[in-house]
Formats: structure tokens, sequence, C-alpha cells
């Protein structure tokens, strides 16, 4: 829900959930689901893509380290720019993980 942009090219026919851009998605009740459905493509289509699962969060996750999002990622707070307006997007559980990684002792 902060990065929507490694979420949507997983499936060919998702679309990027960037209904959270600008908002708090560390509150957001029942996220899994939620984003399950936000991937969905809006209107009518003859053949849906297929559904979210958990095991997309992999996949996920090496698109944002592959196209260097995180780095747009301190202090509990991404800034996307979005028609033309800066919005901020906050996660503090997202944030305490990524201390967390950021503490691990190097190898």
């Amino acid at each position: 829900m902060v990065f929507p942009e490694a979420v949507g090219p997983i499936v060919k026919g998702w679309r990027n959930p960037d209904d959270w851009v600008g908002k708090n998605v560390g509150v957001v009740d029942n996220a899994k689901e939620r984003l399950a459905k936000a991937v969905r493509p809006r209107g009518t289509r003859k053949s849906k893509p297929r559904e979210y699962h958990e095991r997309d969060s992999i996949q996920i996750a090496e698109n944002i380290a592959a196209n260097g999002s995180l780095a747009s990622f301190a202090n509990g707070v991404r800034t996307t720019t979005v028609g033309g307006s800066k919005r901020q997007t906050r996660c503090a559980s997202l944030e305490r993980f990524r201390l967390k990684v950021l503490s691990l002792p190097k190898s």
C-alpha cells in the first residue's frame, strides 16, 4: 500500500492500488483483503486477472528492492507526487520493520 507501483506489474491486468497514497496505511483494517480487492481492475472486463495471494508479497518486495523505492520511505513517511501535488503516505509498522532491518549486524 505504501509502494503501489510495485504491485500492479505482478500480474497482467492488475492495477496499481494507489487508493491509499497520502493516507496512514498503518491503520487499515483487513489490509490483505483490502489490497486483494484494490488490485482488481475498475470497470467491467471479460476476463479478470487472477486474485492476489499472500505469496505475491515476495515478488512485491522484490519489485520494491529492484526499483529503489525503499529509499523513498524514511521516518515513517513516503512522499509521492500525484497530479502535481505531493502526498505523504504514512506507515508506522513499516518504519519499525525498516529500523529493525537496518540495525541487523552486517555480515
